[in-house]
Formats: C-alpha cells, structure tokens, sequence
C-alpha cells in the first residue's frame, strides 16, 4: 500500500484491503494509519473517517489496545481536513485527542494542530496589524515550556531577531541583535541569524554599527600581498634542529617564529604556547604545514584567512618549482602577520564622515 502512495496512486492503495480481507488478515494499527493516509493523499476524508471510526469500533469490541488510534492517525486526519480547510473537523480531531488520556501530544503533534488550524482560517488576528502578537510574546510563550537548552535559546534569539525585522519593529531587532552578541560572543554570518544581522548592518551604516567595524585605508585588497609582506629573512627564522632551552629568551618577544630545516625551507611555525619542553628540539613542537600563500595572492584573501582561521602568521612562497606539490615545499621570501594587520586597521569612530563614502566603494 506504502508502494502504491509513494508512487502517485493512493486510490489503488485503498483496494488493496479488499485482497487483505480476502486473505483473513485482520488489518492492524499500522495497515488502518496506511489506508487513512491514502484516502487524504486522495482526498477522500469521508473513507478516511470511516476507517478512523472502524478502528476505534474494533479496538473496543476485540479489547485491543493495539488497534486504538494513535498520533499518527490524529495527526494525518488533521493534514487531510488542514488543506481542506474543515475547520470544523479539524477542532472535532483536535478535541478528541485532547480527550484521550493515554494519547502523549508530542512536539510534531503540535505542529501539526498549529499547521492544520492556520491551513484552515482559523487564525484571524493576522488580518489585522494591530493585533499581531509581538515576537517577545512567542519568545515568552518559549520560556514558560520550561528549561531551554543552550543551543535553543540562541537559535530562538535569532528567530525572534528576524521576527522584528520582518515585522518592521527595527528597534527591537536592533535591541535583540545587541544583546545577542553580548550573550553569545558574537554570531556567525552564515547562520540564519547572520544573515539577518547583515539586514541590520546595511540600515545602520557604518556609523552606527553594532560590530564597530574597521577599515584598511592604506591597503587595496586585490593588490598582491608581496607588496605589503615582511621578507622572510627579517623575521630571523630558528633551524628546527635547535633545542627550545638554546633560544627560550626568544619567545619572550614573539607569539610565533618560523622554523626551517637545513635547506632553508620553511617547515613549520612554532607558538609560544607550544614551547613547554626545554630540551626538545623545535621541530618537534612547531606546528606543520604552516598557512601558506603564494606571492600573487590577494592581500583581502591573507586578511580573510588571518581572521577566519585566526592564524598569527601566514607564509609568503614564491611558486618557482613547476613539480612543487604544495606551497610550503617552495622557498619561503616573506610573511604577512596579524601584527602587521592590526597597524594597518583604523576604526571607523576615527574616520571622519565625509569619508565614509569613499570607503563605501
């Protein structure tokens, strides 16, 4: 019967019984929510409700609880009166099954109440702006259910931020988007919530953003980052053969220095963090393959890699090797720091606003 519904035919699903009867098989729970669900992919309520009826019939004149109707029958009936917009009979369902003691209403059941109400008008408020409920009422209505899992509350925040925005509140948008970023410790741009906060970004402006953006004057992105790297020779790179207890004093200056083998290639980075073993040598320390780049890459595609990934160091190569197989197998010629980046920034509270349209472009 399953076959005959999945394929566009529900009608043929329902003769089916005729042979199940034929047989002696006496159809259980799963065989009546069946039939049921292709009477509504047919739209025949009325042979849905006479199998729904029959069901309970048999159930009490056999004594099986097993042939009672479950939430599975509840909840098809009220799609099928749903898209037919019965708001009567979905009521009447929605009635019996708050009636039935033993039938747990779960979370998918209440969908399908809310689903099938709306489907079939019985919401009226929307007509009217004025008495649309607000996003915090949904918001509330949440927090009443009881404990709210982490992950939950922050996706509700989000909702509740979109909800404003589309509902023109931008205040309270703005409102939520603050105290998200507060809560949380910032938001993803590509969650649902990000792009969101990216709505109000663009109303706010540069002046009055809630992410205190900062600008790179003095860089163009799609330059090459060889014209803004530090050569590699000035960051005085360490010989991985070197023990840490040689060159300790070192990491006291510096987050990251890179190491390189006996050839002069740059084999890896070695974090201050990492430097907890006196007598080792500093290969086995370093952290390998360090981010490279090549000489031709964008300098706004170094910055989106030192921000994203967080990387305190990326490493320039120059591609002269034709049977090269990764970027740092080439000799290294300079680096591009985080430190560099931050002397490169100027926040936007420092720019005048004339000047905001020029970066605008």
């Amino acid at each position: 019967m399953k076959g005959y519904i999945n394929s566009g035919c529900p009608h043929t699903a329902i003769n089916v019984l005729n042979e199940i009867l034929r047989q002696g098989v006496m159809p259980d729970r799963l065989t009546y929510n069946t039939l049921i669900l292709a009477c509504v992919e047919s739209k025949k309520l009325d042979a849905a409700m006479q199998f729904f009826e029959e069901m309970k019939g048999k159930a009490q004149k056999f004594v099986n609880d097993d042939l009672f109707p479950d939430i599975v029958t509840y909840t098809t009936l009220l799609k099928g009166f749903g898209k037919a917009k019965d708001l009567a009979s979905v009521l009447k369902i929605v009635l019996e099954m708050k009636s039935c003691h033993e039938l747990y209403i779960d979370r998918t059941a209440y969908t399908a109440i809310v689903d099938a109400l709306l489907k079939s008008g019985s919401v009226r408020a929307g007509l009217n702006p004025k008495l649309r409920p607000k996003p915090h009422l949904y918001l509330s209505m949440m927090h009443s259910a009881g404990t709210i899992l982490l992950v939950a509350q922050e996706e509700a925040d989000h909702l509740l931020m979109e909800a404003a925005l589309n509902a023109g509140q931008v205040d309270v948008a703005i409102k939520t988007l603050t105290e998200i970023v507060s809560r949380w410790n910032g938001i993803s741009w590509t969650s649902r919530g990000g792009m969101v906060a990216y709505r109000i970004e663009a109303i706010l402006g540069f002046s009055k953003s809630l992410f205190s953006p900062h600008l790179l004057p003095q860089v163009s992105p799609s330059d090459p980052v060889e014209n803004y790297m530090i050569r590699f020779e000035a960051t005085r790179p360490l010989q991985g053969t070197i023990k840490l207890r040689e060159v300790v004093m070192r990491f006291f200056d510096e987050a990251v220095v890179p190491i390189v083998d006996e050839w002069g290639s740059c084999t890896g980075l070695l974090h201050r963090e990492d430097c907890n073993q006196l007598d080792a040598s500093l290969s086995t320390m370093m952290r390998s393959p360090p981010p490279s780049v090549t000489t031709s890459t964008s300098v706004g595609h170094v910055v989106d890699l030192i921000l994203e990934k967080r990387y305190p160091m990326v490493i320039i190569v120059n591609y002269t090797n034709s049977y090269a197989t990764t970027p740092y197998s080439s000799r290294a010629v300079g680096v591009f720091t985080s430190e560099q980046l931050s002397r490169f920034i100027i926040p936007v509270s420092q720019v005048k606003g004339t000047d905001l349209s020029v970066y605008k472009r």
